[in-house]
């Protein structure tokens, strides 16, 4: 998530992305399409956060047993 974060950090400041300046060429007033810019980055990074979240949970409950010791891994998978 770190990479998103600091991507989202520097819209606007060193960066002009592409929703916010082709809305700018056409003529939107800049405030305008700099907040459709801004709802769209937080959009990416909150759906950035959320495939986080979900892949930590479903990765931690393959490794890890109900009462919270790790489960053994196999170097390669058993073909029986």
């Amino acid at each position: 998530m770190i990479p998103q974060i600091e991507t989202t950090k520097a819209v606007g400041l060193v960066v002009l992305p592409g929703a916010m300046t082709g809305l700018i060429l056409a003529g939107v007033k800049p405030l305008d399409a700099v907040l459709v810019q801004a709802s769209v980055m937080y959009l990416v990074l909150g759906s950035v956060a959320t495939t986080t979240t979900v892949v930590a949970i479903g990765i931690q409950r393959r490794l890890f047993t109900p009462d919270h010791r790790l489960r053994p891994l196999s170097a390669t998978p058993s073909g029986r």
